[in-house]
């Protein structure tokens, strides 16, 4: 660093000489980069990517839109999107309409008249309500005729453990992990949706029976990953139970492998990748925060 530069704005000469090469090198480094930050700063949002809210005070108005006097929605000549319907062997019911009575003179028309007109077909879907089925096991017990031992009967080898068959804790299970929603709210569906009635106890039980039964696929698709030839990745920061993590998330058009480690060194990536991983991978900067 050069001894001989000027002491900046604000600092006495004096000082300045004193002070270690390292030190002024980063002053004289961030005070370059203070224009530039004050700048961005002060954009106003139609310039910069943030909100009106965040403008300066003297920024200058947003300019107003003019109206294009095009109506809401779907414009015309619109493709328009509608359900398929469904062919006449796979309708659950099927329910005749019947013209009513011509409104021109009042004759009422005969069922077998010809039709006129194409047959529209509307179709409504609907979800019947959901009423739990019970099985109700009967153990019986009995005693031995030498031993007086008292012996019950086992469950069939088919039964689901627990109180919950297997639909219902996939349902747990998708609830919890898949739209990430808590124990209590995952109870509030089964009870007001299903009429299944569950602790959150056991809504955490129905949880780890889903993780034990995904155990080989959760362990099978690291490997997928990392056999992939390209893999795109991002180290976002994280909170795990109040600690400081990172999510590592690896994804392919394959699979996608997401762990949340509390540290990000070369183990973490290692474990992540591998050591014998020859993929090419395009990582985001890990600085920015997760949602």
């Amino acid at each position: 660093m050069d001894e001989h530069l000027p002491a900046p704005t604000g600092i006495p000469a004096a000082e300045w000489a004193t002070t270690p090469a390292r030190v002024r090198a980063c002053s004289i480094a961030v005070r370059a980069r203070l224009p530039a930050r004050a700048a961005r700063r002060n954009q106003p949002s139609q310039h910069a990517s943030q909100p009106p809210s965040a403008d300066p005070p003297g920024a200058p108005p947003r300019p107003t839109t003019t109206p294009r006097g095009w109506p809401r929605g779907g414009q015309p000549g619109h493709p328009g999107r509608n359900r398929d319907r469904l062919p006449p062997d796979q309708v659950d019911e099927l329910v005749p309409c019947h013209p009513d009575p011509c409104p021109a003179c009042q004759t009422a028309l005969a069922l077998d008249l010809p039709a006129a007109a194409a047959l529209l077909r509307p179709q409504v879907w609907a979800v019947p309500p959901i009423r739990p089925t019970v099985t109700d096991y009967h153990p019986h017990a009995g005693a031995g005729p030498h031993g007086q031992r008292l012996v019950r009967g086992t469950r069939p080898a088919d039964a689901p453990p627990g109180g919950a068959g297997s639909h219902a804790t996939a349902l747990v299970g998708l609830r919890c992990g898949g739209s990430h929603r808590s124990d209590r709210r995952t109870q509030a569906l089964r009870a007001d949706v299903c009429g299944l009635p569950i602790g959150v106890g056991r809504v955490d039980r129905a949880c780890q029976r889903v993780r034990a039964i995904r155990a080989p696929i959760d362990h099978g698709i690291p490997t997928a990953v990392r056999d992939q030839p390209v893999v795109n990745s991002a180290e976002p920061r994280w909170r795990e139970a109040g600690t400081r993590a990172w999510r590592w998330t690896s994804t392919t058009p394959l699979a996608t492998c997401s762990r949340i480690p509390t540290r990000r060194g070369r183990g973490a990536l290692a474990h992540r990748m591998g050591t014998t991983s020859r993929s090419i991978v395009g990582s985001l900067d890990g600085r920015h925060e997760a949602p």
